[in-house]
């Protein structure tokens, strides 16, 4: 079930990501945002999306984007 997850998590990040190296940022979901404290602030939310993306973003900027709360039918 762990490995289940973890691909998940991986897919989540590699569709809801966004690395540019130009502009010296990561913009990461906006759940991360949202649920910060529970990674352990930016540092946290950091490590987080470097052991996920596959790409670290060591150096980078981090950016959110926002978190759609439209319903999908």
């Amino acid at each position: 079930m762990d490995d289940q997850l973890d691909a998940s998590t991986r897919a989540y990040f590699a569709q809801e990501s966004e690395i540019d190296r130009g502009a010296g940022s990561v913009t990461l979901p906006g759940l991360c945002k949202l649920y910060s404290a529970d990674f352990g602030g930016r540092d946290g939310v950091r490590r987080f999306a470097e052991r996920h993306l596959g790409e670290a973003p060591g150096g980078l900027r981090l950016r959110f984007a926002k978190f759609d709360w439209t319903l999908v039918p």
